[in-house]
């Protein structure tokens, strides 16, 4: 599995989903594809989505799923085992359990690793020590957790044969409000690496909670973007951060294509008239003279510029 998220507090079934959508966004690699997406309800009930293949783009949805208050997902290539629910397991009253690699790798005993912390964590017998040492016991095994309980701290581990690797990417932010941890592999981005790209996910995903302005935006296009004719190539947001409109002196844009680049890396974002920031990753779509239709990506990443980033 190549990347695992969970989070916690206002809002956080939407900033889990809008963390696995930046990093589909930025990232290549096995990504994309089969998606598990856990999220506790208002009413305090759990609910799940999967798909095995579309990643979050493969999810269906019901009414309410941004408002969950804890959200789990875990996300990797197509067309992986059934049932993928033994790739997240959650129980109510207790948490959730998602991870990276391998989560539901066989312990030495034969259960499951994901399953046996979270029967640890029911029953009150796991901390941050006991997940280290629970892993570092079997140092063999492909995989990486996050423990996401109801209350009390987010769990996160490798196991020492994970910790290895040279592609890993880590994030945790904790504070009364807000809990957001991250862990994925073997995704290349041509701007972010590693825990530098955990931190910009991590980043979209506190901000869908309210905690402030990150330096990395998500943004979201429309089923059809006005491309207008200028000197020089921007993206124009709204004051909210829609998507308003593209500008770009290309000629190609008055012709139709079936597919084009049609939002450049680093195209300038400039809102209310001034620059704030720079596009991070490359969006395709149909084209009709001057109109972008989008038919598969909806969101691009764009990092602020260090001004615009301030709260």
């Amino acid at each position: 599995m190549t990347i695992g998220i969970a989070t916690r507090g206002a809002r956080a079934g939407l900033a889990a989903l809008q963390a696995l959508r930046a990093a589909e966004a930025l990232g290549r690699g096995e990504i994309g594809g089969f998606a598990v997406f856990v999220w506790r309800g208002v009413e305090g009930g759990l609910h799940h989505a999967t798909t095995q293949d579309g990643g979050s783009r493969g999810l269906a949805l019901p009414a309410g799923w941004e408002e969950a208050g804890h959200a789990a997902i875990i996300s990797s290539g197509p067309d992986r085992p059934e049932p993928l629910l033994q790739f997240l397991p959650a129980q109510a009253g207790v948490g959730l359990v998602t991870g990276h690699r391998l989560p539901a790798s066989p312990l030495p005993g034969g259960e499951a690793l994901n399953a046996h912390v979270l029967a640890r964590m029911a029953a009150g017998g796991l901390d941050q020590q006991g997940l280290e040492a629970l892993l570092a016991a079997a140092p063999g095994l492909d995989a990486g957790l996050i423990c996401l309980p109801l209350a009390g701290p987010c769990l996160i581990a490798n196991a020492p044969r994970v910790e290895g690797r040279d592609d890993l990417g880590r994030f945790l932010h904790e504070d009364a409000a807000a809990t957001c941890a991250i862990l994925h592999n073997s995704i290349c981005s041509a701007s972010l690496h590693g825990d530098a790209l955990a931190a910009a996910l991590g980043g979209v995903a506190l901000e869908a909670m309210g905690r402030g302005r990150a330096a990395h935006g998500l943004a979201e296009l429309p089923d059809r973007l006005r491309v207008r004719p200028a000197a020089a190539e921007a993206v124009e947001l709204d004051a909210a951060g829609a998507v308003l409109a593209v500008h770009s002196a290309d000629p190609a844009y008055a012709g139709g294509r079936r597919r084009i680049t049609a939002i450049y890396a680093g195209t300038p974002v400039v809102q209310g008239g001034a620059r704030v920031g720079r596009v991070l990753s490359e969006v395709f779509s149909a084209l009709e003279p001057w109109l972008l239709v989008q038919d598969a990506a909806r969101h691009f990443v764009w990092q602020r510029d260090r001004e615009a980033a301030r709260p």
